[in-house]
């Protein structure tokens, strides 16, 4: 699996949650930005590259673009099923936890997210 490219669909996944509630508020952001620094980095370490800042520009170009959640989630699922042989558990629980958090930071979890929420799962668990 090519990591930058996770990187990449990463940073959609969690614009994606964070901007289904309609706007992405500034506590989802930060919580974003904390994934990003704290559960991110570590994996570079593993992986010895550095492509974080590949999250970070995908999340804010996005934001910027005004990019409909839906169009974001389903980019982000169209990699994971392009590498679903190469997606582990790690990767998997990393998903999943992030987006949990994103979705939680503001106001709890509304309908949208929720919606979002149970795709990323099944599509997880069907891997």
């Amino acid at each position: 699996m090519d990591y930058k490219e996770f990187y990449i669909g990463f940073g959609k996944l969690l614009y994606a949650i964070a901007k289904a509630d309609g706007y992405v508020q500034m506590t989802e952001y930060a919580e974003f930005a904390d994934i990003v620094s704290q559960e991110l980095h570590p994996l570079e370490e593993k992986f010895n590259f550095e492509s974080s800042f590949k999250t970070l520009f995908e999340f804010k170009e996005l934001s910027d673009r005004d990019v409909n959640f839906d169009e974001a989630f389903d980019g982000f699922i169209g990699f994971l099923r392009e590498n679903k042989a190469e997606i582990d558990n790690e990767i998997k629980q990393l998903c999943m936890n992030a987006a949990q958090k994103v979705a939680e930071s503001y106001g709890g979890i509304d309908k949208n997210e929720q919606v979002l929420l149970d795709k990323l799962k099944t599509e997880l668990d069907n891997l």
